[in-house]
């Protein structure tokens, strides 16, 4: 006997494989009767990226995500690694869902494999803890509100004992140690058991064969199928799926979003837990909680509720329909879900942000410098300078994640478009696309310009504003709806007071015509005078055009100034002061030109102030070119300047 085969012996007497050569019917190596290797294949990937990020994760409040935002930005294939742990967690859980419906609907849960579908059930539900509980630990928005909820659930259900036990230690740990220990070892366990049983009980018939292959008599001509070749099988499935993840990695990176704003309520739950999220619309957290348990309840009938003696369909027919009928009905429930917007469960403030304190100024001030950020960003990427897009997008990002969860407070499509993530992690790479790269700052710099309009301020935008709720307010007054009107002159009081101040400094006879407390007094008449109420509308109207018109031509002069400085810089060709005064001119001019452009758009092209701008950055800049563009700037706001006497 050769060495070789000495040492074959001397292996397989010790680590057995044979024993997986057992014989298994043809169809246990189709699809879907591999869809539980598929998942074992996602869960072994999950395991690999999990080890890696938790080596650089933080489960501090603090520091959570900006942990993983690092590790994404700064370390070697951090985003691909993410990205597979995410997509890998994904695809684990759908293989897992076909699974259990396979293993449902062709009754494999039939004598003598009832254990091994309860088994498959605790498998089911650890895999859903690990989902939410990895959902929490990202600690972006979405992962704070998940966490307010499992709190919530928690004294609901009455099993609160776990957010409350060691104080002084952060939940996020708990959280921590639950996603990496914990709940990893039960489901080593379960897997563990659920292939034992694979091995013991054997691979189940398929529910139309009207004679059971497991008890029918060996036939000469039948070929065998080993579960061997099964194995081998899986591992083809099992390239396909990672090359797969690799793909979704790359083309779909995980989003992370901004770090949490405490006490608000504005996102959706991960698409698997949508369903419920439904439910939890409608009946409030108690919906929430009795429909989990339904489920798992339900799921955990099954093997005693179907009385039929085998697995056929034909024998199998109510429950299969009634599986079916759920099954629809939680893709409905899904469904509605995307079309539904959050509400408010827990007692956080909602999507209106009703119990947040949002100061406009501050928010507006990030916004314009991050709309200045924004050009910055777009000039080094047309210039291909890798140090500078790469600090811009970083600095972009920075600066607009706390303000995401904000604007969202107020209008989702708005934040929705703002992608600072995106760009910072595709432009951390070595070569990154700069196509793709461009369009995502396109739709986050119109995110950025859509959600200026949403925090007013100065006089004009707090006009502009509150001339959008005066309309609201004549359309209800026009409708004599009472309780319509009233809630819109109470909005529009809230929305003209903080300008009353800088109006009465512009022209104080203005102020006499901003009656919210008169047309509130008309409007709570208990037979109000529709009339009256018009007239003191139409009479505020008219004081808050004139106001934004003083102001707009206060502006203008700011403006003329800038320009006047700009000018002079460039006929004493002193560069310094000519780029600064033309990034000044850029910054404060931007906000003016939605106004100007809507009396004329003919002088916002006038307004060449990223031409300008170009020209002052070269270290030789054509002194005359620049010359001609200020003046040409300088014409057009005084033109501007016109359309607002």
């Amino acid at each position: 006997m050769s060495k070789e085969n000495k040492f074959k012996e001397w292996f397989n007497n010790r680590f057995p494989l044979k024993t997986f050569n057992y014989e298994v019917p043809k169809h246990a190596n189709t699809f879907l009767f591999s869809l539980g290797g598929v998942t074992l294949i996602s869960v072994v990937i999950l395991i690999i990226t999990g080890v890696i990020l938790a080596v650089f994760y933080s489960p501090n409040p603090e520091l959570a995500n900006q942990s993983i935002r690092i590790f994404v930005t700064d370390v070697k294939l951090g985003s691909l690694i993410r990205g597979l742990h995410v997509w890998a967690a994904t695809v684990a859980v759908i293989t897992l869902i076909l699974h259990l419906l396979r293993v449902l609907f062709y009754g494999s849960y039939k004598k003598p494999r009832e254990l091994h579908w309860l088994f498959g059930v605790a498998l089911f539900v650890i895999m859903i803890g690990l989902i939410f509980t990895g959902t929490v630990l990202k600690w972006d928005q979405e992962a704070s509100e998940a966490l307010a909820h499992a709190q919530e659930l928690g004294k609901l259900a009455g099993v609160g004992f776990f957010f409350t036990f060691a104080a002084k230690i952060p939940i996020l740990t708990k959280f921590f140690v639950l996603h990496t220990s914990i709940l990893p070892l039960l489901l080593f366990v379960l897997i563990g058991i659920h292939l034992f049983l694979v091995k013991q009980l054997k691979i189940s018939q398929l529910p139309w064969k009207a004679k059971n292959e497991e008890t029918a008599a060996p036939s000469i001509n039948r070929p065998k199928y080993t579960f061997a070749q099964h194995g081998l099988k899986l591992v083809g499935y099992g390239f396909i799926a990672f090359g797969l993840l690799v793909l979704l990695a790359v083309i779909y990176p995980p989003a992370l979003g901004p770090i949490p704003t405490e006490g608000l309520e504005a996102t959706k739950p991960p698409w698997l837990f949508m369903g419920i999220f439904s439910i939890e619309n409608w009946a409030g957290l108690p919906g929430l909680l009795w429909a989990s348990v339904a489920i798992v309840v339900l799921l955990i009938l099954v093997p005693f509720a179907d009385r039929a003696k085998t697995q056929l369909i034909k024998e199998r027919k109510l429950i299969v329909s009634v599986s079916a009928i759920v099954v629809l009905l939680l893709g409905g429930l899904t469904i509605n879900a995307y079309a539904t917007k959050p509400k408010q469960h827990i007692g956080m403030a909602s999507m209106e942000g009703a119990n947040i304190q949002i100061d406009n100024a501050a928010v507006a001030k990030g916004l314009d410098a991050s709309l200045s950020l924004v050009g910055q960003l777009k000039k080094d990427i047309a210039s291909k300078d890798q140090a500078g897009y790469q600090k811009d997008a970083a600095q972009l990002n920075e600066g607009l994640l706390p303000l995401k969860t904000i604007i969202m407070t107020k209008d989702a499509k708005a934040g929705d478009k703002i992608k600072s993530d995106q760009i910072a992690s595709l432009l951390s790479g070595k070569s990154p696309d700069l196509s793709k790269a461009g369009t995502l700052v396109a739709s986050t710099e119109a995110g950025i310009k859509q959600a200026q309009t949403l925090f007013p301020v100065g006089i004009t935008a707090i006009t502009a504003n509150a001339l959008t709720g005066i309309t609201k307010t004549e359309a209800a007054i026009a409708k004599q709806d009472k309780e319509a009107a009233l809630a819109q002159a109470e909005e529009l009081d809230g929305s003209i007071d903080p300008a009353k101040d800088a109006i009465k400094e512009l022209d104080p006879s203005l102020v006499a015509n901003l009656d919210t407390d008169g047309l509130a007094e008309t409007l709570n008449a208990a037979s109000p005078d529709w009339t009256k109420a018009a007239t003191i509308l139409t009479t505020m109207k008219d004081a808050l055009v004139k106001a934004g018109n003083l102001d707009m031509t206060s502006q203008l002069d700011k403006e003329n100034a800038i320009v006047t400085k700009l000018l002079q810089a460039i006929q004493n060709k002193e560069l310094s002061a000519a780029r600064e005064q033309a990034e000044q001119l850029d910054a404060t001019l931007d906000p003016l030109k939605d106004r100007i452009n809507e009396k004329n758009p003919a002088i916002v092209k006038e307004m060449e102030t990223d031409g300008l701008n170009e020209e002052v950055s070269k270290a030789n800049p054509d002194w005359s070119k620049a010359q001609s563009l200020a003046t040409q700037m300088q014409k057009a706001i005084n033109d501007a300047k016109g359309l607002f006497k």
